[in-house]
């Protein structure tokens, strides 16, 4: 819809919002305050402040603008909403519901604009486009077969959810589609062999193709007539030139692997095939064959850039694995986004991936020699555990870039913590081995050369790509000691803070323990559904109400304590908290070890200095003198 009137639209579109601020630093137009329409998650209220802040943009002429204002546009096209106070309703509806609102309403007319450049074929050469009389088409206008389609993708799992929008509207927009050209490779027609099947409506079912392929192969073409592929796909008919064992095991795999859980494409096919292959499933195959699922993939960046072969943006899959290594490659384009969003190549990124796999190759040939035990293996079993739960998950949700940050970071960080905590001289215990035949099973997927490699040398059977997945062993889940490490680390954390921040070299560390009605607050407020009123709750209780100002200033304290601490932690706190005074107190020639200086632990209840009051429950009162 166009009105012949240019807009500004600074909270949304990052080259207004530069211009409007540049302006602005001028001392001109200093009145006007950018208004949105849309929230899209990532980015705050003024989606094109929030980027063009976030990216450090300098003025107009940055040339980072044009694909910081592709990004904030796509964002907003495919997860934006408008605000609730105009309908609530993603962006991709809203748009149309504006168009057909301005039409009915408002007497607006469909403009149509011609490019006059010529289009160039990816091979170089020119495009002409040729009106064709006699066409076929493939009905995809017909409503009842629209709604079957409708129907089954309700049924679907597709990742990203986000999609289902996109499909939909593939679907209503849809209209009947030239199906059949007069050059080319291709299929012919049947019942015209003057024309040739286009590709996109040659690939609708080939993945029922796959299933078969390589059975095909070893029969004559001439015996493949239109009866074998009935009885091969749909069970019926009684064809007489394939003899009936090959047929019946022909139809066995199709069916071992039919319906298709998920296939994989990418995102820029949805306007297409992806949505083709729908329509031409439920037009051939019965209920129970129907596809049950889709993960929509993101595209290539080299550099922040749209790969292209046509502008020879691209970096050729056979000379990244001849300069970095198949291993390298796969890490890195699984670590830099999920499936379906989009990746950028970036070759100094990549070389960084490199070492990353050195260090684990590094750790595990270490760990071969590992022996003996310290009170920190406990953890460190307890904590493997919950990265093979977090790992599988987010393989079953086909989440792999969440996958590998916890199999391969988070297994660091908890490794990092693990040698922090040993004994003065010790470099693992046994546990190390243990971890290490877990975790070259749980990066195998990823990094397949290299753990079949260091399976081999740490004494696997076979090889590891048959080897069993790791599964959770409950007996090995030690939620008390992971609590207790837990308050460890952040009351380190707390002191390391302090520490960067007072100008005096510390001499001694005193931490205060906060006392047992502090805790119960803790837990009426954790348990609280509606935080803003939790004071009402806390003042319910009998002995709160008698400490009176006291325990109001120490429910504020708590209730910002809660808000920040991650929920599953304040579950776990709220159910059992440890015995934080035993906890520090076991953890002192540690403590002293790690900051040089005497550590005492004493309750905040038996102290008279003033910042003793300040202890919380899982956040000790620190004083560093």
């Amino acid at each position: 819809m166009g009105t012949g009137i240019v807009m500004s639209v600074p909270a949304h579109a990052p080259f207004d919002y530069i211009a409007l601020r540049d302006l602005q630093q001028q001392g001109k137009y200093t009145a006007i305050r950018p208004v949105p329409l849309i929230s899209v998650g990532g980015y705050g209220e003024i989606p094109a402040k929030d980027a063009v802040e976030r990216a450090g943009i300098r003025d107009q002429n940055d040339p980072g603008m044009e694909a910081l204002t592709q990004e904030v546009y796509s964002a907003e096209f495919s997860r934006g909403k408008v605000f609730d106070r105009y309908g609530g309703k993603p962006v991709r509806e809203a748009r149309d519901d504006v168009a057909v609102l301005m039409m009915e309403r408002y007497g607006s007319i469909p403009m149509y604009e011609f490019d006059n450049r010529q289009v160039v074929c990816r091979c170089g050469s020119r495009v002409f486009v040729k009106i064709l009389h006699d066409q076929w088409f493939l009905e995809y206008s017909d409503p009842c077969w629209k709604e079957q389609v409708k129907t089954q993708l309700d049924e679907m799992a597709l990742v990203p959810p986000e999609v289902r929008t996109e499909f939909n509207r593939t679907v209503d927009w849809l209209k009947d589609w030239a199906c059949t050209r007069r050059v080319g490779l291709g299929t012919k027609l049947p019942w015209d062999p003057t024309w040739i099947i286009e590709p996109l409506s040659d690939s609708t079912i080939y993945m029922a193709y796959y299933t078969i392929g390589h059975h095909l192969k070893a029969i004559a073409p001439e015996k493949l007539t239109p009866d074998v592929f009935e009885y091969i796909f749909k069970g019926e008919g009684n064809p007489t030139t394939v003899d009936r064992e090959t047929l019946d095991r022909i139809r066995s795999e199709f069916l071992y692997w039919y319906p298709y859980d998920y296939r994989f494409s990418a995102k820029d096919l949805i306007s297409n095939h992806l949505t083709f292959q729908l329509f031409h499933h439920r037009a051939i195959f019965p209920a129970e064959l129907q596809p049950k699922g889709m993960v929509v993939f993101g595209m290539g960046l080299l550099n922040g850039a749209k790969m292209s072969s046509s502008k020879g943006n691209v970096f050729l899959l056979e000379d990244a694995l001849e300069e970095f290594g198949a291993d390298t490659v796969r890490m890195f384009l699984v670590g830099s986004a999920e499936p379906w969003q989009d990746f950028d190549w970036r070759n100094e990124l990549v070389s960084s991936t490199r070492k990353q796999i050195e260090r684990f190759w590094t750790t595990v040939e270490e760990a071969k020699e590992a022996t003996g035990t310290s009170d920190i293996d406990a953890w460190l079993a307890s904590r493997l555990q919950h990265r093979i739960e977090s790992v599988t998950a987010a393989l079953d949700s086909f989440q792999t870039r969440q996958a590998l940050q916890e199999a391969f970071f988070g297994v660091e960080a908890d490794l990092k913590w693990y040698r922090r905590r040993l004994p003065e001289g010790a470099t693992g215990g046994a546990v190390m081995q243990d971890l290490c035949r877990t975790w070259v099973r749980l990066l195998a997927p990823i990094i397949p050369f290299t753990c079949e490699t260091l399976w081999s040398e740490i004494g696997g059977e076979g090889m590891v790509s048959f080897a069993s997945w790791p599964e959770v062993d409950e007996s090995r889940v030690s939620p008390d000691v992971e609590l207790a490490e837990e308050l460890l680390s952040r009351t380190v954390e707390d002191i390391e803070s302090i520490v960067k921040l007072i100008p005096i070299e510390p001499k001694s560390i005193s931490l205060f323990i906060a006392p047992a009605w502090k805790h119960e607050a803790f837990g009426i407020i954790a348990a609280s559904a509606d935080k803003t009123r939790v004071m009402r709750e806390i003042m319910q209780n009998d002995g709160m109400r008698k400490r009176g100002r006291e325990a109001t200033d120490a429910a504020k304290q708590i209730t910002k304590l809660v808000l920040k601490l991650p929920p599953e932690l304040v579950k776990q706190l709220a159910g059992s908290s440890p015995d934080e005074q035993a906890v520090l107190e076991g953890a002192r020639s540690f403590l002293e070890h790690e900051f040089g200086v005497p550590v005492t632990v004493q309750s905040a209840e038996a102290s008279t200095h003033p910042k003793a009051s300040g202890a919380l429950p899982f956040k000790p009162a620190i004083v560093i003198e």
